[in-house]
């Protein structure tokens, strides 16, 4: 929302339904439901979550100058991350930027989300198409889960 409060229209992307129908709930906001493509499109004014599979999104024929990821890419299994990084080059316009926020942290057999992914992924994922810039770094002691 705070992107939405800075004038920029948004669009998000979601799998579950109970997860959108909460975010629109939390922060009261109506949203009018209709089919977009693969996807069913909640839409608030200038904000649109789009539910369904994101890798559907080429679908929609849109680029993006901005993209805020918080935790997508930590949800996917290694082989998915490669696919995600391939499918970003492709929504993202020329000059575009990506903010990334990941976790770093021993797996332990980590077979479930949110998964491990360091710096040095992210830059073999990324850096072909995108400059990598680490803006900041937090430790936590406890599991992420």
């Amino acid at each position: 929302l705070w992107l939405r409060e800075q004038g920029h229209p948004v669009d998000g992307f979601e799998l579950s339904e109970l997860a959108i129908t909460q975010f629109f709930d939390e922060n009261n906001l109506s949203a009018e439901r209709s089919e977009v493509g693969p996807y069913q499109c909640h839409r608030h004014e200038d904000l649109r979550i789009y539910q369904g599979d994101f890798f559907a999104a080429p679908e929609l024929g849109q680029r993006y100058r901005l993209v805020y990821d918080r935790a997508a890419l930590i949800a996917l299994p290694g082989a998915m991350r490669r696919q995600y990084a391939a499918l970003m080059s492709r929504l993202v316009e020329a000059g575009g930027q990506v903010l990334l926020v990941t976790l770093e942290y021993q797996p332990e057999q980590q077979l479930q989300p949110p998964f491990s992914v360091g710096e040095m992924e992210v830059r073999t994922l990324f850096e072909r198409d995108f400059g990598v810039e680490v803006l900041g770094r937090g430790a936590e002691l406890d599991h992420p889960r």
